[in-house]
């Protein structure tokens, strides 16, 4: 099973939660920005992090492209790696 929580939420809910999802299934966290989109063109930036656990983990920028009237991806762009 697959759970969304929002950030503020873990915030409110967990002091540390890497120590308390030690011993249940827990894949890691994937985080999403908001969508920073240029007016005059079709363009798009966001960023995503996922942490695998409390040390490791990796963050790409995600440029995507209005076409046809749909957005796709355009380029990923590696940010940082741990």
């Amino acid at each position: 099973d697959l759970k969304l929580v929002l950030e503020s939420e873990i915030d409110k809910k967990y002091t540390n939660i890497w120590s308390t999802f030690k011993n249940h299934k827990f894949a890691g966290l994937l985080k999403f920005s908001r969508i920073y989109l240029l007016e005059t063109t079709n363009f798009g930036l966001l960023q995503t992090e996922y942490y695998l656990d409390e040390w490791d983990g990796y963050s790409f920028f995600i440029v995507i492209e209005k076409t046809d009237k749909k957005w796709r991806v355009k380029r990923l762009l590696k940010n940082w790696v741990s």
